[in-house]
């Protein structure tokens, strides 16, 4: 044991994870829960985080990593483990440690999240659901009926009651042994000015709140009859932070998963009766604006989401909000108009589930969305129209791909009649305005080459750091790259001059996208990456940034002179970079 705490001391754990990684095998691993078929140096198989028929799911035993082609899951054994077990990455190498005969690694020193902590609170709020469960009366279930919540809802989804006397919880604590602390820890009561302890919750409907792995981390509470606010949320804790998960995705990740998309609502009876009706990829955000957490969380299982908005000012600011936020996890979006004034649960209610399958199928564009509410603002007068152009190009201007921003420039072009250049000059003024480099800004050329350029230039540094130095000899990699692509090359590069081999295994803070790049590029045919390959794929970037930059210019001085012999040189480049 003496052996062990040395061994465990003086290991860095980043030389405990590279250890651990070399003993476990991943094809081993991902063989108990899919069914793998060796081709060439590969093992193929259907992938377990999405549904499709023709194997897309790659695990490479020399690299030690598995991508799955249709829905972008990457990484490496831990990653892997953590996906399809639903569990963190302390939790992941501990099982690893475990099956690979390592002794246990030693995170770092007891801290405010240690896990002992954790499950301490965990415990705590099974107790206080227990509680709320025991107090569901008559009366509350006759509320949940008349709102249609049938009783096998009622016990599926845990509901039950904070009764007014708060007392009677903390009472109810004390004789389970959780002491005070615990309890303020866990959000279920707080101190007056006096110091002394109220129940958080009173006279409330009460909906637990679970994780992914269908632990109750937190409450909603609706209150029974009238009073303020109606809806109170646990505030943050060690378990639960508001805006990192969705209500209730321990049922709904399944329905995500199989539908390919989530459907988001804003309230609990809402995501709760479209789940109780059959609509099973319904959730909903819990009266917060979508977060970044709450996207890349659907991102793990689905690439489309449905928002149900209505078509006044604050269905456009949660449009706007969605594009932003969604386009940051490559995540596609669609805005799905309830009708009658009705909320989801009273359309599912009163017309079945037909109507809300329907209102997904008939969903639309968020451009489409925002134009035709804003329309209606404005008015179809040039001038409301031109006001619309511009609240479309703010949002375009938040979109983080730039090949889709571009694809929305062309829809705004067509949906208004508008030239597509002047939306182009307008676009990229905003983008000068908020963006940090100029070069980066769109032209009306063939996206998909630079994209594609990246690719093939960041393929061959993760895969032959030889080609480090030609590249950077013939282009500026800072000015020209795209952001997800600039990381993955600056890390790449980091590695190179340490004197190692890319290895995004050992990357840290990698988005999601980043890894699913990183991990697809390694994967890719090596032969595909060869010098003329290479100098032919810098000549013709050169070129292209060099038309390019030639077009912007000359179109700014034609707005700036009115010199229409500037317009003809601009069409005639665009000619030139479509052309080519």
């Amino acid at each position: 044991m003496k052996f062990v705490r040395i061994y465990l001391v003086m290991k860095d754990l980043k030389e405990y994870i590279s250890e651990l990684r070399d003993k476990i095998d991943i094809v081993d691993v991902v063989s108990k829960y899919v069914r793998l078929k060796k081709t060439g140096r590969n093992f193929v198989g259907l992938c377990p985080f999405h549904e499709e028929k023709t194997p897309s799911f790659v695990v490479s035993p020399e690299k030690q990593i598995f991508h799955c082609f249709g829905c972008g899951a990457s990484g490496d054994v831990i990653k892997f483990l953590m996906r399809i077990e639903d569990i963190d990455f302390k939790t992941a190498v501990t099982e690893l440690a475990k099956e690979a005969g390592m002794p246990l690694p030693k995170f770092s020193a007891p801290t405010k999240d240690n896990t002992e902590e954790k499950n301490k609170l965990k415990e705590t709020m099974k107790t206080a659901l227990e509680f709320f469960k025991s107090k569901l009366n008559a009366e509350v279930v006759s509320y949940l009926e008349n709102r249609g919540v049938k009783q096998s809802s009622i016990e599926r989804f845990s509901l039950g009651y904070a009764p007014k006397n708060g007392n009677e919880f903390i009472a109810y604590m004390h004789k389970k042994n959780i002491p005070d602390d615990l309890m303020e820890k866990a959000g279920l009561v707080r101190r007056n000015e006096e110091g002394v302890l109220h129940s958080y919750f009173r006279n409330r409907v009460m909906i637990p709140i679970f994780n992914l792995r269908g632990e109750v981390v937190a409450f909603g509470g609706r209150i029974f009859g009238n009073g303020e606010p109606k809806y109170l949320n646990s505030p943050d804790t060690e378990l639960f932070t508001k805006g990192n998960l969705l209500y209730p995705i321990n049922f709904a990740k399944e329905g995500i998963r199989k539908e390919k998309s989530a459907l988001v609502t804003e309230g609990y009876f809402d995501a709760l009766i479209l789940q109780q009706e059959g609509i099973t990829n319904a959730v909903c955000s819990m009266g917060t604006s979508f977060t970044d957490a709450q996207a890349k969380l659907i991102k793990r299982f689905a690439e489309t989401v449905y928002f149900l908005y209505d078509d006044d000012a604050a269905g456009v600011k949660g449009a706007e909000r969605a594009v932003e936020v969604c386009s940051k996890r490559s995540l596609s979006v669609k805005i799905a108009v309830p009708f009658e004034g009705l909320d989801p649960d009273e359309i599912i209610l009163r017309y079945g589930r037909e109507k809300i399958q329907n209102m997904i199928k008939e969903a639309k564009d968020p451009l489409v969305f925002i134009a035709e509410a804003e329309i209606k603002k404005e008015g179809n007068t040039p001038q409301g129209r031109a006001k619309v152009i511009q609240k479309l190009l703010e949002v375009v201007k938040g979109i983080a791909n730039k090949t889709e921003a571009y694809e929305y420039l062309k829809e705004i072009s067509r949906m208004f009649d508008t030239d597509m250049s002047v939306l182009i000059d307008q676009y990229n003024s905003l983008k000068t305005a908020y963006g940090r480099r100029r070069k980066r800004e769109f032209l009306p050329a063939k996206i998909s080459k630079i994209t594609a350029a990246e690719r093939f230039l960041t393929q061959a540094v993760l895969q032959k750091p030889e080609t480090l130095s030609v590249i950077e000899e013939k282009i500026d990699v800072e000015e020209f790259f795209d952001e997800e692509y600039l990381d993955i090359f600056r890390r790449a590069k980091e590695d190179i001059e340490n004197g190692i081999m890319p290895d995004p295994k050992n990357w840290s803070n990698l988005t999601e996208n980043e890894l699913s790049i990183a991990t697809e590029l390694m994967l890719k045919d090596e032969m595909l990456i060869n010098e003329r390959a290479i100098m032919q794929t810098l000549e013709n970037l050169k070129k292209d940034l060099f038309l390019r930059s030639r077009a912007l210019e000359a179109f700014n001085e034609f707005k700036e002179t009115g010199n229409l012999e500037k317009l003809k040189e601009y069409n005639e480049i665009l000619r030139e970079l479509k052309g080519r």
